[in-house]
């Protein structure tokens, strides 16, 4: 398989706006994160293909993401219930999806990198394919951070934003 400069572009903008999406998922200023999320989505539908495998993980990506800034209005009735149990629950879920989810991403991106360097060996170096690496190797850390979350709320309960660890620098 070759991946053509169309296609690695389209690869790098539906990571951007995936990731930026998964970054706001946890505002709490509902209208201008619903208003993002929606021109978001709007903006990946409006780029092309990359390959099936990876489109389709984006966008399970991309709806993750929405879904759970959309569920965090439910997440608020369980506090305020104090259905913790529920809560906790639910947060585990969230972040199990999310491991799941980056995993399969850097899968396909595994592949993808394969793919590049064995039929587009000049492209390797290219500033566009070290965007993309950039933005793996950030997947990887945002894996290993939810991985971390799992831990956390499984020890401590579930989270709030006045207990939630602060992200290593």
């Amino acid at each position: 398989m070759s991946m053509t400069q169309e296609q690695l572009k389209n690869w790098h903008d539906k990571e951007y706006l995936v990731r930026e999406t998964e970054a706001i998922a946890e505002s709490d200023d509902l209208t201008r994160t619903g208003r993002k999320i929606r021109q978001y989505k709007e903006a990946f539908a409006a780029i092309g293909p990359v390959t099936e495998a990876m489109d389709q993980v984006l966008s399970e990506r991309l709806f993750h993401a929405q879904q759970h800034f959309l569920d965090r209005r439910s997440q608020d009735m369980l506090r305020g219930k104090k259905d913790l149990g529920a809560l906790k629950v639910y947060q585990i879920q969230q972040a199990q999806k999310t491991v799941q989810l980056l995993q399969r991403s850097m899968d396909e991106a595994g592949v993808l990198f394969a793919a590049i360097t064995n039929n587009q060996p000049n492209l390797d170096d290219s500033d566009l394919v070290g965007k993309l690496k950039q933005q793996n190797h950030e997947n990887h850390q945002s894996l290993r951070r939810a991985e971390e979350t799992i831990q956390t709320i499984i020890a401590h309960g579930p989270l709030s934003a006045c207990n939630l660890p602060e992200p290593p620098t």
